[in-house]
């Protein structure tokens, strides 16, 4: 090996290098008391609310299930009018007019509706041109499973 010089370190001036072995214990276990609470508390909160659920779930499952169906639905109609109120208010402040913005709320699904079919049927073809490759050729599915 060569004598390479010594790398020369740069002193940087890092507050918690200067502490003192005392103020950063207090440090960690400050920290760490914060952790702990938030996870007591959580599992607190947690129980409060998963408990009575679970019970109601097991007692009436029948009601549970119609709750369950209510809530999601809510939910996607609550995705469904927020994206459309904010995807309007959006154009709104492009300034575009109200007819482009009804034109666009009503192509934009129809839209998403056909890249989804151009994917499956893109999907659907690849599947169909393996399966073909290998249905007619039965010397590639014998080297594929494993025979010599």
């Amino acid at each position: 090996m060569k004598n390479q010089p010594k790398k020369k370190r740069n002193r940087v001036n890092n507050k918690l290098d200067s502490k003192s072995f005392s103020s950063k214990v207090k440090d960690l276990v400050s920290i760490s008391g914060f952790i702990i609470l938030a996870a007591v508390i959580s599992t607190l909160l947690m129980d409060i609310i998963v408990y009575p659920l679970t019970m109601f779930a097991i007692n009436d499952v029948p009601s549970f299930n119609n709750l369950i169906k209510l809530v999601f639905i809510l939910l996607l109609l609550f995705i469904l009018i927020f994206s459309t109120i904010t995807i309007s208010s959006n154009l709104r402040k492009e300034g575009r007019d109200k007819k482009y913005i009804i034109l666009y709320l009503i192509r934009r699904p129809f839209y998403h509706i056909g890249l989804f079919f151009l994917i499956v049927t893109l999907a659907a073809l690849i599947i169909a041109a393996i399966y073909l490759l290998f249905s007619t050729n039965y010397y590639y599915l014998h080297r594929i499973s494993g025979g010599s």
